[in-house]
Parts: structure tokens; C-alpha cells; sequence
């Protein structure tokens, strides 16, 4: 939602990363809207 990075697929740190990131930002997205609502 908010990160759309693209990163070198070859870098396994970096796609680690951004799956990390990806899958961390849709929890936090949906505990900020429960937090608003």
C-alpha cells in the first residue's frame, strides 16, 4: 500500500526486505484504520 519499492531481485537481503516490509505495512495499515475508526 504505502511502499511500492522495486528492488534488485538478485540482492536477497533487499527482497527479503521488501517482502518483510510489504507484509508488515498491510498489518500496521490495517491496525491504524481499526486505531481511527
Amino acid at each position: 500500500m504505502f511502499h511500492r519499492w522495486s528492488f534488485d531481485p538478485q540482492n536477497k537481503h533487499l527482497t527479503i526486505f521488501s517482502t518483510f516490509s510489504n507484509s508488515f505495512s498491510q498489518i500496521w495499515v490495517s491496525a491504524f484504520d481499526v486505531y481511527l475508526n
